[in-house]
């Protein structure tokens, strides 16, 4: 596959962002539709006209791939002069319930703009033999969207393979919050659903792989594009946790897939500051993204103490251009991938003037 130059470039500049472990390097990404509001009422691809997430699953897959790559190539454009790090994702998406049914087949909950899977683990019978069924439907849709994203890439988007649930928050997904109570009343079975997660996980990230294979050496994951192969992977469950909790069960499965592909982008959420540094104990991760999320402390205002728990690891959040400009100095003691809201093209050019006269980089 040959890029865009515009691509190329952004990547080039994640290279040297990872490869220099300087402290003093913020990178900005403006995301349109996601930290930037953008109209598209006079285009033919409304947010409106996208297919609902109801209906016969498999027409869709490839008329759901071209409207998103329809809609990034009208936000490239829009964003064309902005010297931010952008890069045009595509990814796998039929709402988080995706995430889990491909492990174990059921009928998706639609939402509004996502979709649910009941938690249907029961009890513990037969978890030794879990694994993920080739003929599942939600493992063909998968591979459909994937090979539709493929087919029709002419270097102006990459591929974002497919935002995984780490092993617990797929554990948690399959049996419910009652997974919670089984840390204490079934460990072991625990221990087993987990290790099945963690090769369930692997499964689908080598099946998509070897369809869409990496992007100039390396993963497009987060907004961000990591050398070598880093799959997503979540890790929402173990912030309800105590760190105690995930260093006894999620961490070896977790570490079970960072080993096998070599690293990893892992998320998670502002509820978990007292889990953060088990999660950054982790060997080979490539970046750590804490989410900004409400009713929680902002990650960017606490960000020293993030960088901190992290050691040298590259730290990913969110946050508006007001919270940045009021940490930056906090901001340029470590290495940090900022996703930046901001309300309109004239801040975004603002905040990115703004950065460029502090960061190293």
């Amino acid at each position: 596959m040959s890029y865009s130059d515009r691509i190329l470039s952004r990547i080039a500049r994640f290279r040297q962002f990872l490869s220099d472990r300087t402290p003093g390097q913020i990178l900005i990404t403006i995301c349109p539709g996601y930290t930037m509001p953008i109209d598209y009422k006079n285009t033919t691809i409304a947010r409106e006209s996208f297919p609902p997430l109801t209906g016969d699953i498999f027409s869709q897959a490839e008329e759901r791939a071209k409207r998103s790559i329809s809609s990034l190539r009208f936000a490239t454009e829009y964003t064309k002069d902005l010297d931010d790090v952008n890069l045009p994702v595509a990814g796998i998406g039929y709402g988080i319930g995706l995430m889990s049914a491909y492990f174990i087949d059921v009928d998706l909950i639609p939402g509004d703009g996502t979709s649910w899977a009941p938690a249907s683990l029961k009890d513990y019978d037969g978890v030794e033999k879990l694994k993920v069924d080739p003929n599942n439907r939600w493992v063909k849709f998968m591979k459909d969207m994937a090979r539709s994203y493929t087919d029709n890439n002419d270097g102006s988007f990459v591929f974002h393979n497919f935002s995984h649930f780490a092993p617990m928050d797929l554990a948690n997904a399959v049996r419910g919050n009652d997974l919670f109570y089984d840390f204490y009343d079934q460990p072991e079975n625990v221990r087993l659903l987990l290790d099945r997660c963690a090769d369930a996980i692997i499964y689908m990230q080598e099946e998509l792989r070897a369809i869409t294979g990496d992007v100039e050496g390396g993963t497009c994951v987060g907004h961000a594009w990591l050398d070598g192969h880093a799959p997503f992977m979540s890790e929402d469950a173990p912030d309800m946790c105590s760190a105690e909790i995930y260093e006894k069960f999620g961490k070896a499965p977790t570490q079970k897939i960072i080993d096998r592909f070599g690293g990893a982008y892992i998320h998670h959420h502002a509820l978990g500051f007292h889990v953060h540094r088990a999660i950054a104990g982790l060997k080979g991760l490539k970046m750590l993204q804490m989410g900004q999320d409400p009713n929680c402390d902002k990650p960017i205002d606490r960000i020293a103490e993030l960088y901190e728990k992290s050691g040298d690891l590259p730290l990913q959040t969110r946050c508006s251009y007001q919270d940045l400009r009021r940490n930056i100095d906090r901001a340029m003691q470590g290495r940090i991938h900022v996703l930046l809201n901001v309300e309109s093209l004239d801040e975004a050019k603002e905040a990115i003037r703004f950065v460029g006269k502090h960061s190293k980089i």
